[in-house]
């Protein structure tokens, strides 16, 4: 049994709602390096309750350690 004045459900994965709720980047955001690092060799990242240090190695690569 159907309500006139209740509209369809959405057939989408996400009801309408939640969907609106999260942005969306129409690009994702880009730091340069210098700009986070500043001289420095070891920059401190704080995520969800939690200390990550992003490394710039002599070889001038990358490393997360948690």
């Amino acid at each position: 049994m159907t309500d006139s004045l209740t509209p369809p459900l959405p057939s989408g994965p996400f009801p309408p709602a939640a969907a609106a709720s999260v942005p969306q980047p129409s690009e994702p955001r880009s730091v340069e390096s210098a700009e986070l690092f500043q001289g420095a060799r070891v920059v401190e990242i704080t995520h969800a309750g939690e200390t990550y240090r992003l490394l710039l190695t002599r070889n001038n690569r990358l490393i997360l350690q948690k």
